[in-house]
């Protein structure tokens, strides 16, 4: 019976994120972070409620921008980044990459150069590090999908990974 082993990744963090000077982050870490957790960064220090980085069609991002909790229709939760979880994600960003090199699995990354949300540097990153095989991993920069690749363009993003998992059965044949 054929198998499949292997994941795919939509547009993931990968570590890469471009951090402003270590001073900041420590001060930030221990002040706001600290006392804050759960109140949004405003829109300045963090571009994820930019609706226009990861919806492509105006009417989500209308929707969008009327987003808040228990609004019908709504795509998100309505605010910035929480002060606690941006801070996970800095503290997380180098243990995934340190992890790469453990990563012997067979993978396929969609990601678009233009995600402002996740840098496609990691997806490459990643690529460049695994042990998993050449032939065994790939990256697909899917342009114009935005962060929001498959909400934006899920026929396309399903053919990708469809024909992927197929190729990836085949060899189990």
């Amino acid at each position: 019976m054929p198998q499949f082993i292997g994941c795919t990744l939509l547009a993931p963090f990968l570590g890469n994120a471009k951090l402003p000077h270590w001073l900041l982050v420590e001060f930030l870490k221990y002040t706001f972070v600290y006392w804050t957790p759960n109140s949004h960064m405003p829109q300045f220090l963090s571009n994820i409620s930019d609706n226009t980085l990861t919806w492509t069609n105006e009417n989500d991002i209308l929707l969008a921008e009327m987003d808040a909790w228990g609004n019908e229709g709504a795509l998100g939760f309505g605010g910035g980044m929480k002060w606690g979880t941006a801070n996970m994600f800095i503290a997380m960003g180098p243990h995934l990459v340190e992890k790469f090199k453990e990563v012997e699995y067979p993978f396929l990354i969609l990601h678009d150069p233009a995600d402002e949300i996740c840098s496609i540097d990691g997806s490459h990153n990643m690529m460049q590090q695994t042990s998993t095989p050449e032939e065994d991993k790939k990256v697909i920069e899917v342009h114009g999908f935005l962060h929001g690749m498959i909400y934006n363009n899920p026929e396309e993003v399903c053919d990708h990974v469809v024909e992927w998992i197929q190729s990836r059965v085949a060899k189990t044949e």
